[in-house]
């Protein structure tokens, strides 16, 4: 009988053990499936943020992509950085966008200088920003400053004018009087020497000719005129190119309306010790002024005195332009920058321009040491 219970007792041990371990071996698989579970899940999310990592990555990429500046929105500036002994200097040119970004740069080293300047006004047209160092003509890509052509002989040059068939022309001091270059750099014509004439430093497209005006006129006679197709030498002559006639001047704003110092007219009297001063209270970017008139005009160059050019003092004291934006009633524009000196910048429309209004709208400005008013002397158009 007592061996009966223990039987009985052991049998039931070992059915509470075997118990125990199956529990034990189902809550095990349980937990391993939870684990698993739990690990597909992870890795899950991980893939997950991975691909929402390449998403953001995307779309950054996209946003640079679309982030390229128009043409239309680049800013070329020209700077002369000497050496420790001013013996020689780097000339610079490079290109910003409207924040200020610095998209490109070009800079030609150890230049000597001489009394002549190392380099000219640079000329934009057809996506191509042309300049002249050291005597020889440059075509940059405007976008990305990519050299499409150089060393070109012309002269050191004031500004190189581009025509409507992308020709380039360019008058040069201490060599070739006049030179058209082809779009691709190619010589299409030259004028080396015109005995006594001589200094050119300005050039106008008009009527098929091209005119020439050159330092140290004799009798008046102070521009020289060529066939604009084969650079036939055609006359010497005294030049009188005239005016625009504008029936109205117009401004955003004026310092003071009740003052004549600050007036729009000031800025077309033929007097650089007169200016118009925009009258907002920063420094005036964004502001304008507009020529107007009821009639077309042709337009082939416009010269601007920048800043109050009554005296030095008053050019440093005041605000003046940086950058300006000129826009015409036919739609084109264009954006000028400028050196912060004294005196006339000279701007050549290769290409004719007929308007019944012009428009300067300033974009970014020269600081004034005294003053944050933003001041132009003088804006004469022929």
């Amino acid at each position: 009988m007592k061996k009966r219970k223990l039987i009985v007792i052991l049998m039931l041990c070992c059915m509470i053990v075997l118990a125990a371990c199956t529990n034990s071996a189902s809550s095990s698989e349980k937990n391993l499936s939870t684990d698993d579970n739990q690990s597909t899940v992870k890795e899950e999310s991980g893939a997950k943020l991975e691909d929402d990592r390449k998403e953001s990555n995307n779309s950054e990429a996209d946003s640079l992509s679309k982030n390229v500046t128009t043409k239309n929105e680049v800013y070329i500036y020209t700077e002369k950085k000497y050496g420790k002994d001013n013996s020689a200097l780097d000339f610079h040119i490079f290109a910003q966008d409207k924040a200020g970004n610095k998209l490109w740069e070009k800079v030609w080293k150890d230049i000597q200088e001489t009394e002549l300047e190392v380099a000219s006004e640079y000329t934009i047209a057809n996506d191509m920003v042309y300049i002249e160092v050291s005597a020889n003509l440059y075509a940059l890509e405007l976008q990305t400053g990519r050299e499409k052509w150089g060393n070109v002989l012309v002269g050191s040059t004031p500004a190189p004018v581009v025509d409507e068939d992308g020709v380039i022309y360019c008058a040069g001091y201490y060599g070739p009087f006049i030179t058209a270059v082809y779009p691709d750099g190619g010589i299409k014509w030259q004028v080396d020497d015109l005995d006594q004439y001589y200094w050119p430093y300005e050039i106008m497209l008009k009527d098929n000719k091209v005119y020439v005006t050159f330092g140290d006129p004799d009798d008046n006679i102070d521009t020289c005129v060529f066939k604009k197709q084969s650079g036939d030498f055609i006359d010497a002559i005294a030049s009188n190119f005239k005016t625009t006639g504008w029936e109205s001047i117009t401004a955003s704003s004026i310092l003071d309306p009740n003052k004549p110092n600050y007036i729009p007219k000031n800025i077309a009297d033929q007097n650089t010790a007169t200016a118009w001063v925009e009258g907002k209270e920063d420094d005036g970017v964004g502001e304008w002024i507009k020529f107007e008139s009821p009639s077309v005009q042709e337009i082939y160059k416009v010269d601007i005195y920048n800043g109050y050019q009554k005296s030095y003092e008053l050019f440093q004291a005041n605000s003046r332009l940086k950058a300006v934006k000129i826009e015409f009633s036919d739609g084109t524009s264009l954006i000028k920058t400028f050196k912060d000196d004294l005196g006339k910048t000279s701007i050549m429309l290769g290409k004719p321009v007929r308007t019944t209004s012009i428009k300067f709208t300033i974009l970014d400005i020269y600081k004034g040491k005294k003053y944050s008013d933003t001041c132009i002397s003088e804006i004469s158009t022929y």
